[in-house]
C-alpha cells in the first residue's frame, strides 16, 4: 500500500480534518473522546503535529493518530509502524 501524504490539518468548532495531497480527506468529531469533552475552542485550536504521525493538543496531553484517523474513515490500512499516513506540511 502507498502512503497518504497529508499537507492540510485544521479544525473547525469541535471537528479536526486532515486532507491528503491527492484530495482525501478524514474527519473526527472530538467530543467522542472523553479529554476533549470539556475543552475550550481555544483550547482545541491549539494543535501541533508531532513526528508527522500525531496532532497533538499540548494544553489537553491528547494526540490522534493520522493513520488512525484515516483508518476510521476507511482511507488505509494500519501498519505497525504506523507510517501508511504522514505530514507533509502545507502545500
Amino acid at each position: 500500500m502507498s502512503k497518504i501524504f497529508v499537507n492540510r490539518v485544521w479544525v473547525d468548532g469541535q471537528i479536526l480534518h486532515a486532507v491528503s495531497t491527492t484530495g482525501e480527506e478524514a474527519s473526527y468529531n472530538l467530543q467522542q473522546f472523553k479529554g476533549f469533552r470539556h475543552a475550550s475552542n481555544d483550547q482545541i485550536k491549539d494543535f501541533q503535529i508531532i513526528g508527522n504521525k500525531s496532532v497533538y493538543w499540548p494544553e489537553l496531553d491528547e494526540d490522534i493518530n493520522l493513520e488512525g484517523m484515516f483508518y476510521d474513515n476507511h482511507l488505509c490500512a494500519l501498519s505497525p509502524s504506523e507510517d501508511n499516513v504522514v505530514y507533509c506540511g502545507e502545500s
